[in-house]
């Protein structure tokens, strides 16, 4: 049985090539948009999966991603294990577009199961604008 390890979202993560490290950084928790669509101008997922030694080396999984139960991406994503039991998978858009407020969550789904979830708020724009005043 493949069972999920880690899921979540953040502005980067990266895979060092000497010593193989994941790094994350600036994890998303919520957003808090100035107005609506909203760019984010990248949105990067770490995967990590472990599998059984008797598990498919290689199966297909897919990522959904909704704002407000409204489809935002649907797709398959291969997750391979390269002889290993855990697997990592680092998935990057570039220039994701928000819509509209309300809780956005990231699935994904191996063979058919709902393996993780990952969610977060996405805020209504304030009624009134905020000004930032600064002194100089």
């Amino acid at each position: 049985m493949i069972t999920p390890k880690v899921l979540l979202c953040a502005d980067s993560v990266v895979r060092d090539a000497q010593s193989n490290r994941i790094s994350v950084f600036n994890i998303f928790e919520k957003f808090s948009p100035k107005g609506f669509p909203a760019l984010v101008a990248r949105f990067s997922i770490l995967v990590i999966l472990q599998r059984e030694v008797n598990d498919p080396d290689r199966i297909d999984g897919r990522l959904r991603i909704t704002l407000a139960q409204q489809t935002l991406y649907d797709g398959v994503v291969p997750v391979q294990f390269e002889g290993q039991v855990l697997s990592r998978g680092i998935i990057t858009f570039e220039g994701f577009v928000l819509p509209g407020a309300g809780d956005l969550v990231v699935s994904l789904e191996v063979a058919g199961i709902q393996v993780q979830t990952y969610s977060m708020k996405v805020d209504a724009p304030a009624a009134h604008p905020v000004a930032n005043i600064a002194a100089g």
